[in-house]
């Protein structure tokens, strides 16, 4: 038995997250019923993370132990690609040490989120709409900069009781124009539930108030709970963009 690592591309839209959920089909459940079609038995997947239903990924690793030692990787790649709906693929499949851990041994992990102004019939499951004439990014850079380094970010996720810390580390933030569109891209080595999403939101909350930057600081620390400072922006624009080990 030899253990795998697949990277994984997938659009979020039609499914409930990356892992089980009871609500609906998940990424996870997909790519596990291709594999049982192959291997004729249940070959369970481990994800780097887990991206919330709506939520895209550009690159999201996951590790199996898979049961058939004589199969290709480049075979076991088309194959899958094969059997899986058009909204995920395997980018590639890797033989990796028997010790790897998708999940555990990352190292780095890099979102981005996808803004427009103008939603249109052809990008409205992969940007989401914030309603700004002009964006100031460089205001939004300097609220972004202040959240970099090491922090307590319990005022930008969803308390989760089993989570023993939400000390996180910010290695870079930042927002920059494309041509019709803007991306905020931001890397840390973990990422709490609704975490990058609360940050964009309250990003926008503050640029639309024309916020000091300290005020992102004082929520931070929770010295302003204010239940407008508690925007979660919308999952389409949200994409797992890298993951380093």
């Amino acid at each position: 038995m030899r253990r795998l690592k697949l990277i994984l591309e997938y659009d979020g839209t039609d499914y409930v997250g990356m892992q089980y959920q009871p609500n609906g089909v998940s990424v996870q459940e997909a790519v596990e019923v291709a594999l049982c079609k192959i291997c004729k038995q249940n070959v369970p997947i481990v994800a780097s993370g887990r991206t919330d239903a709506g939520v895209h990924a550009l690159c999201q690793p996951v590790h199996s132990d898979f049961p058939i030692d004589a199969i290709n990787p480049q075979n076991l790649q088309n194959a899958l690609n094969s059997l899986l709906p058009a909204d995920i693929r395997v980018n590639k499949v890797d033989v990796v040490a028997n010790d790897f851990h998708a999940r555990y041994h990352a190292k780095k992990r890099t979102y981005q989120y996808k803004i427009t102004n103008k939603l249109t019939a052809f990008n409205h499951r992969y940007f989401s709409c914030f309603n700004f004439a002009e964006l100031d990014c460089e205001l939004i850079n300097k609220y972004l900069e202040l959240l970099q380094g090491e922090h307590d970010f319990s005022n930008f996720c969803k308390i989760n009781p089993a989570i023993k810390s939400n000390v996180c580390y910010i290695f870079s933030a930042f927002i920059c124009p494309h041509e019709n569109y803007w991306i905020l891209k931001i890397s840390g080595n973990r990422f709490l539930h609704n975490m990058v999403r609360r940050i964009v939101g309250t990003c926008f909350i503050l640029h639309q108030e024309r916020a000091e930057p300290e005020k992102i600081s004082e929520i931070l620390n929770g010295k302003d709970n204010s239940a407008r400072y508690k925007f979660c922006a919308p999952p389409n624009g949200l994409y797992l963009e890298n993951v380093e080990y």
